[in-house]
């Protein structure tokens, strides 16, 4: 089976399911998904070698760069007050992402990858414009479970 570089491409969406109602983003510029663990290493009292190890805390680090986005998202994850821009509540809720890749060169090879339980980002972004450039949302978030991680090879 060869192996087929995959790409962002102008048509790749994401889908940002938030309390229910599902959120697409597009124009997504950075998308990156990886695993990260603490690691509790163990010695001997009579080595200073590594015993054993074992890994705790295992997290699904999220960072997504888009040009477009539904604002309401920004609504659902503050609240939408009568009287102001922010509900003030001490339960945000979690986002779940799911997306998927294409195979760069015609191939219908996809990977297809879901996130859940990822809480809003202590630095959550409203607006952030340049003269003359789109502008640009990013969201950096760990998430608590790896639901999807689909490779399709329909050859």
């Amino acid at each position: 089976m060869p192996e087929d570089p995959y790409r962002l491409q102008s048509s790749t969406t994401l889908d940002w399911d938030i309390n229910g109602t599902t959120y697409p983003v597009a124009g997504v510029s950075e998308a990156t998904v990886s695993i990260s663990s603490s690691i509790v290493e163990l010695e001997t009292g009579d080595s200073v070698l590594r015993e054993e190890h074992y890994h705790e805390g295992v997290r699904f680090p999220v960072t997504i760069t888009a040009r477009k986005w539904d604002p309401e998202i920004v609504n659902e994850v503050l609240g939408t007050p009568d009287n102001g821009a922010f509900e003030d509540r001490p339960d945000l809720p979690p986002f779940s992402l799911s997306g998927t890749f294409e195979a760069a060169g015609g191939s219908d090879r996809t990977v297809s990858i879901s996130v859940s339980d990822i809480p809003v980002p202590e630095d959550f972004p409203l607006f952030d414009l340049s003269l003359g450039d789109y502008g640009e949302w990013t969201i950096e978030s760990d998430g608590g479970s790896l639901d999807d991680f689909t490779i399709t090879d329909p050859a």
